[in-house]
């Protein structure tokens, strides 16, 4: 009835029993080793009765009803990495999109305990999910600081994949990449043969990969607020992408504009600045043709796709490019939803 981790002698190790009567008790091997031999009295002050699960969700709406999930889980809060940080930082995403003036997509948050959790919420949620859902992760792990890993969905996911693989690689940090499993968190009933929801999992040390997790090492001492700020920045780089990427048909398309024309050649030509602005420009002219993205083009232009915010909005603006399909959302400025630490915070 004693759990220990002798490997980790000053460390609780976090352990649980389901749907059967156990008992048990977890301490550190220290503490287990210092115990006289001989007869011990238990008492467990608990009941076993009928109670009621409570799920927390928030929806904010977008002009779009597609959908983007935030999942996130709340049942062993001692855990200061592999919990507390994932309701944390969901709850400052929530707060920074409900900022902003407008969004393409609906975003929908839960919270909820793991696993029993999610398996209810997707009772409730499921059909609705797989009629609108249209990317999700699952946030935990976030405030240590490990290098980033994006666990990708059970069946591959061209819209999430690109955004959440681009944000990564233009957020100047590092981080790997690994297949879905049917183990880990909540993905695991996300993308279950049944829903086969479009939901991977952005942490970062990935959980069961650093010897705090799941022990009393997991502490407050374990994560920072710089590494959940900048958890916290690279999943809003994630929603600028989510947000901006479309495809872009160009009005001109025989031949190159005369952009001097539309105010958007430069008058005095060689300046480093200016011709790296007119190459962007070229860039998404080119490949403004119904087929590629705007991830496809700033990656084949070796930018982020904030970097072509400015020049999307003016080849807008003046009618050299038109937004397939043109919605509402099309009158928003793209460097309305860049993020910086400064505004997160």
């Amino acid at each position: 009835h004693l759990h220990t981790l002798p490997a980790q002698p000053d460390a609780i190790p976090y352990l649980t029993s389901y749907y059967e009567r156990s008992w048990g008790f977890c301490l550190t091997h220290n503490q287990l080793a210092s115990l006289d031999d001989g007869e011990y009295e238990v008492c467990i002050d608990s009941a076993l009765k009928p109670g009621a699960l409570r799920l927390g969700e928030a929806v904010l709406p977008g002009t779009e009803d597609r959908e983007v999930l935030f999942s996130t889980y709340c049942c062993h809060p001692s855990m200061a990495n592999n919990e507390l940080s994932g309701p944390i930082l969901t709850a400052l995403l929530y707060r920074y999109l409900s900022s902003l003036p407008s969004r393409r997509y609906t975003y929908r948050f839960y919270f909820g305990p793991e696993t029993i959790g999610a398996l209810a919420y997707l009772s409730l949620r499921g059909e609705h999910l797989q009629r609108k859902l249209a990317a999700g992760l699952v946030v935990t792990c976030c405030g240590d600081a490990g290098p980033f890993t994006y666990k990708r969905p059970r069946s591959p996911s061209d819209l999430l994949d690109k955004a959440v693989l681009h944000a990564l690689k233009h957020s100047g940090i590092e981080f790997s990449v690994v297949p879905f499993v049917p183990t880990g968190s909540d993905e695991r009933q996300y993308c279950s043969p049944g829903f086969d929801l479009p939901v991977g999992s952005l942490m970062r040390s990935m959980y069961g990969t650093y010897p705090e997790y799941h022990t009393s090492l997991d502490n407050l001492d374990f994560v920072s607020a710089e590494s959940l700020v900048e958890a916290l920045r690279v999943y809003a780089n994630v929603v600028y992408v989510l947000e901006h990427n479309r495809r872009f048909r160009g009005t001109k398309p025989f031949g190159e504009p005369h952009l001097s024309k539309y105010g958007l050649y430069p008058t005095t030509g060689g300046q480093k600045e200016q011709n790296v602005c007119t190459e962007l420009l070229r860039y998404v002219l080119n490949y403004a043709d119904g087929v590629h993205d705007l991830v496809d083009i700033a990656n084949g232009a070796g930018v982020a796709v904030w970097r072509l915010g400015g020049v999307v909005d003016d080849l807008l603006r003046v009618g050299l490019i038109e937004a397939e399909p043109k919605t509402a959302r099309d009158d928003h400025k793209c460097a309305e939803l860049q993020v910086t630490s400064e505004t997160l915070l």
